[in-house]
Order: structure tokens, then C-alpha cells, then sequence
């Protein structure tokens, strides 16, 4: 589970916009130790589920579940690679190359093009739509101590 704070800039409905530095959660994080994102001075920011009744103005605290984390790799990672051996291997099966009038390694690089190209689309509209259902949203967990809008 990955853990970080930010401050909220928005409320939507039962979503807040919540803004917080890019290093925010990488001590949890076991990439923490060879990456760079940490080191951009800038601010990350994204709609999440407010569980924790946050208003505009206050220190949240947020997590991401490690399944949630799985699930984004693979779609994001796993099924482009994928889908591009399984078209390198189904262009280098096919006629393709016959009916072209190219070489069996430029069929299968052209069909492997698409098929990692399909497996992007692929892997960004599921997640979208995920996202829009709710079922792969990070969530505010508490309003922290000190927060302006709160007592």
C-alpha cells in the first residue's frame, strides 16, 4: 500500500482534487532508492475518493492499494509487451508476408508494431474506464491535524 499527503483544491461530489509534491510517497515506495521522479520540482495532483469527509483547503492523507498498483503495471506494461510478441509471432506465421511482397521479419515487426500499439489502447481505455467506475481510484483516508477548515 502506498501512502502521501497533499492538500485538497477542489470538491466534487464525493471526489476531491487533491495536490501534493512528487516525492510525497516515496518512502513507501521500493523504488525509493534509484528513482528520480522524487527529484522534479514539481507537484502532482488527481481526482480521488474523499472517505474522509475533506473540504477544500485541508491536509489529507491518501493511499493507493498495492492491487490497484499490480493491476495498472500490468495493464500499463504487461499487456502491451505481450501483445506485441503475440503479434511479432502471428506476422511471422502469416501469409502476410507473401501477400505484401515483404520478408517474414518485416511482417512480423509490422504486425508486433500493432499489436503493442493495440495493447496501449487497450490497457489505457480499461483503465480509464476502471477509474470511472470507481474501482481503481485512490482514496483520502484521513483529514489531518491543522487542517485550515477544521477544528
Amino acid at each position: 500500500m502506498s501512502t502521501g499527503c497533499g492538500r485538497v483544491t477542489g470538491v466534487n461530489g464525493n471526489l476531491v482534487y487533491v495536490e501534493s509534491d512528487v516525492g510525497g510517497g516515496c518512502s513507501s515506495c521500493g523504488a525509493s532508492a534509484f528513482c528520480r521522479v522524487k527529484e522534479a520540482p514539481v507537484k502532482k495532483s488527481s481526482w480521488m475518493k474523499n472517505s474522509a469527509g475533506a473540504s477544500e483547503g485541508d491536509l489529507v492523507e491518501y493511499e493507493t492499494k498495492t492491487g490497484h498498483v499490480i493491476l495498472i503495471a500490468a495493464l500499463h506494461y504487461i499487456l502491451p509487451v505481450t501483445m506485441l510478441a503475440a503479434g511479432a509471432i502471428a506476422g511471422s506465421q502469416s501469409a502476410l508476408s507473401a501477400l505484401a511482397g515483404i520478408t517474414t521479419d518485416a511482417a512480423a515487426a509490422l504486425t508486433g508494431t500493432a499489436g503493442l500499439f493495440a495493447g496501449l489502447a487497450a490497457g489505457f481505455l480499461v483503465s480509464m474506464l476502471l477509474r470511472r467506475k470507481g474501482i481503481l481510484i485512490t482514496e483520502v483516508i484521513r483529514v489531518n491535524a491543522g487542517s485550515e477548515n477544521r477544528a
